[in-house]
C-alpha cells in the first residue's frame, strides 16, 4: 500500500519536473493509496495541468473536492474571480477523467458554493461516467434549480447507487423531479430483470445496485408538499431501500403519507425522519414497526430465493441408473448424494497430505518429487470437476428421457382409457340391441305359440269364409247345373275343407290344455 502511495507521489514529482512546475506540498499531502483529496484554496492555476496528467495515470477510486472554510455565508472569497476560474478548471479536469476512466467510484464535493455553471460541468461528467457508484454534494448551497440541471444526467447514468445531497437548500420543488428520476431508474432495472428472467439466466451483478438505492436528503428544506409529490412514485418503486429525510420541515400530513407509503412499498427498509417539525414519538414508533416488518419480509424473500436456487442446483444422484453411475467410480471422485459432496477416503487423504505439504513448505522443507504438488492436485481437482459435470449432464439427459417416457406412457394410458370407454359404450349399445333382437327363450316360445295360434285362427276364418262362399256357389250350381260330376267335385272339396277345419280345432284344443297345465305348475312353484 505504501509503495503504491509512494509511486503516486513519485509520479507527481516527475510530472512537475517534466513540466517545470513547482510541486504543491498540499496536493502531495492529499494523494493517498486509492483516494485523492483536493483542497480548493491550496490549488492554483499552475497545478491544473500536473493534476490532469496525474489523474489520467493513477487509478484513484475516490476523488474529494472540498474547501477549508465551512461557513459559506461568511466566506467572502467565493466572489473572487480567480477562485471561480480554478474551480471551473478543476471540474473540467474531473469530467474529462470521467469520460475516459473506469476506476472512479466515489465523487465528493463539500463546503463549496456551487453555481449553475459549475452544475452544468458536473452534469456533463455524470452523463458519461460508467463506474461512478456514489455522488455526494454536501453543504454546497445547492438549490432546486441546481437539482433540475443535474436531473437529466442522473437519469441517464445507470451506475449510481448512492446519492447524497444533504446540508443544502433543496425545497419541495424537487419532488416531481426526484420522482421522475426514481421512476426511470426503476424502469431500467425492471427491464433488465425481465430480460434475464425470460432467458432463464441469473445476472452477474446485483440488479438492485445498478441504480439509485440510497438517497440522503437530510438537512434541507423539504416539507409536506415534497412528500405529496414524491410518494406516488415511491409507491410503484421496488428498488430504493434507504431514504434519509432527517432535519427537514415535514409535518403531520407528511408523516401520515409516509406511513401509508410503507404499507404499499415493502422494499424500503430505512427511513430516517428524525428532527422534523411534525416528529412525534407515536409517528416514530409506527414507522419503525413498519420498517421492521419490511426488513423481515425482505429476509424471508431472500431465504426463499436461496432455497429455490438451491433446489435448482441440488441434484439427486440416487435417481441415476447404475450404468450412468459407472462413469465416475467412488475411488476417483467424491461421493455425491442428494446434491451434497461428501469426502471419501481418498479425498480425506488428499486434504491431509495437502496440509502436510503446506506445513513442510512453511517449515522450509523442500520436496524432491518431480513437478509441483499443488499443480498436480489442482489438475486432479479439475479432472474430478469435469467428470462430475459430465455425470450431471448425463443425469439431465436421463431425466429428460424419463420425463418423455412418462409423458408417452401417460398419453398411451389416456388413449387406452378412451378406447376402453368407447368399447364399453359400444358393448352397452350392442347389448341393448341384442336384447331387442334376441329376447329370452321363454318369450320366443310364447311369441311362436301366439304366432302359430294367430296363423291358425286366420287360416280357420279364411277357410270358414271359403266354406260360406262355396256353399252359396254350390246352391247356385245345384239350381242351375244338372251335371252330377261337377256336383261331386264340389262336395268332395267341401268335405276336405271340413276335415281340415276339424284338425285345426283339435290343435287349438291341445294348445289351450298345455297352456293351462303350465300356468298351474307355475302357481304351484310360486306357492
Amino acid at each position: 500500500m505504501k509503495q503504491r502511495q509512494k509511486s503516486h507521489t513519485y509520479l507527481y514529482k516527475q510530472i512537475c519536473k517534466h513540466l517545470n512546475v513547482p510541486c504543491s506540498s498540499e496536493l502531495l499531502n492529499g494523494i493517498q493509496e486509492t483516494e485523492i483529496v483536493l483542497i480548493l484554496e491550496q490549488i492554483g492555476l499552475q497545478d491544473i495541468e500536473p493534476l490532469q496528467l496525474l489523474l489520467a495515470q493513477c487509478k484513484f477510486k475516490t476523488i474529494t473536492l472540498k474547501s477549508i472554510q465551512k461557513n459559506l455565508k461568511l466566506n467572502k472569497s467565493m466572489a473572487h474571480d480567480n477562485y471561480k476560474n480554478e474551480l471551473l478548471e478543476i471540474l473540467k479536469v474531473i469530467t474529462k477523467l470521467f469520460s475516459k476512466s473506469l476506476d472512479v467510484i466515489t465523487f465528493i464535493i463539500r463546503d463549496i458554493r456551487m453555481s449553475s455553471e459549475h452544475m452544468q460541468i458536473i452534469s456533463q461528467g455524470i452523463a458519461v461516467v460508467q463506474s461512478l457508484k456514489e455522488l455526494r454534494i454536501i453543504q454546497c448551497l445547492m438549490t432546486s434549480n441546481h437539482f433540475s440541471i443535474l436531473q437529466p444526467s442522473l437519469i441517464q447514468n445507470s451506475s449510481l447507487h448512492i446519492v447524497d445531497f444533504s446540508h443544502n437548500y433543496l425545497t419541495h420543488q424537487i419532488g416531481v423531479l426526484l420522482g421522475q428520476l426514481l421512476q426511470e431508474h426503476g424502469k431500467r432495472r425492471d427491464s433488465v430483470d425481465y430480460l434475464y428472467r425470460t432467458k432463464g439466466e441469473s445476472p452477474e451483478e446485483d440488479i438492485s445496485k445498478i441504480g439509485i438505492g440510497e438517497l440522503d436528503l437530510s438537512y434541507n428544506k423539504l416539507n409536506d408538499q415534497f412528500v405529496k409529490d414524491v410518494v406516488p412514485y415511491l409507491e410503484r418503486d421496488r428498488w430504493i431501500k434507504s431514504i434519509n429525510l432527517k432535519y427537514n420541515a415535514i409535518q403531520k400530513e407528511g408523516f401520515e403519507l409516509l406511513i401509508q407509503l410503507l404499507d404499499k412499498n415493502t422494499t424500503i427498509t430505512s427511513l430516517d425522519t428524525r428532527r422534523n417539525l411534525g416528529t412525534t414519538q407515536q409517528f416514530q414508533k409506527e414507522i419503525l414497526r413498519k420498517l421492521m416488518r419490511n426488513k423481515n419480509t425482505k429476509n424471508d424473500l431472500q431465504e426463499q430465493r436461496i432455497e429455490e436456487e438451491n433446489e435448482n442446483i441440488l441434484v439427486n444422484v440416487s435417481a441415476i441408473p447404475q450404468n450412468l453411475l459407472s462413469v465416475i467410480s467412488d475411488q476417483e471422485s467424491p461421493v455425491m448424494s442428494f446434491g451434497v459432496f461428501e469426502q471419501n477416503n481418498q479425498t480425506k487423504q488428499m486434504s491431509i497430505s495437502g496440509r502436510q505439504d503446506q506445513f513442510k513448505f512453511k517449515s522450509g522443507y523442500k520436496n524432491n518429487d518431480s513437478g509441483c504438488l499443488d499443480c498436480i492436485r489442482l489438475q486432479i481437482k479439475v479432472k474430478k470437476q469435469q467428470q462430475i459435470i459430465q455425470l450431471l449432464k448425463q443425469e439431465v439427459q436421463y431425466l429428460r428421457f424419463s420425463l418423455q417416457s412418462k409423458q408417452q406412457q401417460s398419453q398411451q394410458q389416456q388413449s387406452q382409457q378412451q378406447q376402453q370407454q368407447q368399447q364399453q359404450t359400444m358393448n352397452f349399445l350392442n347389448l341393448s340391441d341384442n336384447h331387442n333382437q334376441h329376447p329370452p327363450p321363454q318369450e320366443v316360445e310364447q311369441e311362436d305359440m301366439l304366432n302359430k295360434i294367430e296363423y291358425m285362427m286366420n287360416e280357420l276364418t279364411r277357410m270358414m269364409d271359403g266354406l260360406d262362399a262355396q256353399g252359396s256357389v254350390t246352391n247356385n250350381l245345384n239350381a242351375h247345373l244338372s251335371s252330377t260330376l261337377i256336383g261331386q267335385d264340389y262336395t268332395r272339396v267341401i268335405c276336405e275343407r271340413e276335415d281340415r277345419a276339424n284338425d285345426f280345432m283339435n290343435i287349438l284344443g291341445d294348445n289351450s290344455q298345455n297352456n293351462s297345465s303350465e300356468c298351474s305348475e307355475d302357481e304351484a312353484k310360486s306357492q
